[in-house]
């Protein structure tokens, strides 16, 4: 239970910071100046680089290792989104991009790492790294709100950054054997 634990907590704190983000950056993009059509295409560009991340994620787990991916990403990422948020202009949706590719490259990781620690419950432990796990992330920017009020959209966000650098840290303690 206790890798199946980690790969929840890192799930959950991944999928709350893309949450966070797909919510919050388009009205700090507002406040700084972009019209629709450009909030869009950053946007466009976070989800899109995430989404081959997935697949690029995938295909690295398969060749070298699940953990590993799980960790180094983790690593890449918050820095990374760190400094979206933190810069501003094309660097800023560089760092989007990279942050949202390495955010999300462990979508299809954990999911088969999970399944391969209960090989005899794929379905019960997909439904809680996809479903429970992200459902409970998809609270993150309901419980980071009041923080918004206090802090503004960026501050919030490059917070929210931060936190997923826990995720190495969650990742580190996973097993070392290959899971994939």
């Amino acid at each position: 239970w206790k890798p199946l634990t980690l790969l929840y907590l890192i799930t959950v704190i991944r999928s709350g910071l893309q949450m966070t983000t797909n919510n919050f950056l388009p009205f700090m993009l507002e406040d700084g100046g972009y019209v629709l059509t450009e909030i869009g295409n950053v946007m466009t560009v976070f989800l899109l680089l995430g989404g081959i991340g997935g697949i690029a994620g995938g295909f690295t787990a398969e060749r070298f290792s699940g953990r590993g991916v799980t960790l180094y990403s983790g690593l890449l990422a918050g820095p990374l989104m760190i400094g979206a948020f933190a810069f501003t202009g094309p660097l800023s949706i560089i760092c989007l991009g990279l942050g949202g590719f390495m955010l999300l490259s462990t979508i299809p990781v954990i999911v088969a790492m999970a399944q391969e620690l209960v090989p005899g419950q794929t379905s019960t432990v997909s439904a809680l790294m996809m479903g429970a796990a992200w459902g409970v992330g998809a609270l993150a920017p309901q419980a980071l709100s009041n923080f918004v009020r206090a802090s503004g959209f960026r501050n919030v966000l490059i917070a929210a950054s931060a936190v997923t650098m826990v995720t190495s840290v969650l990742a580190y303690f996973l097993p070392r054997e290959e899971l994939i």
